[in-house]
């Protein structure tokens, strides 16, 4: 269940990409609430996970809420903008 995937993760809010190692098991929404979580810190920029979504870019697929990414056709190295 700790499976893993390296993709590419565009937040749109700051214009800035970074890699990250995302689990598969876990909810989209807590996935993108430590991401937004990390960048405020770096930031200092507060950000909210409130009313965002993931798109995987190669296939077009909005990602939120409680959905896990295992259920998703998401692969390595998959490029996903954070809105």
């Amino acid at each position: 269940m700790g499976e893993a995937i390296l993709v590419d993760i565009q937040i749109a809010a700051l214009s800035m990409r970074i890699d990250a190692q995302v689990p598969l098991h876990v909810p989209v929404e807590d996935i993108m609430r430590r991401i937004l979580g990390w960048a405020s810190q770096q930031f200092a920029c507060p950000l909210s996970a409130e009313e965002r979504f993931l798109c995987n870019v190669r296939t077009g697929e909005i990602l939120m809420g409680s959905q896990c990414l295992y259920r998703s056709r998401i692969l390595p190295g998959d490029h996903l903008i954070l809105f």
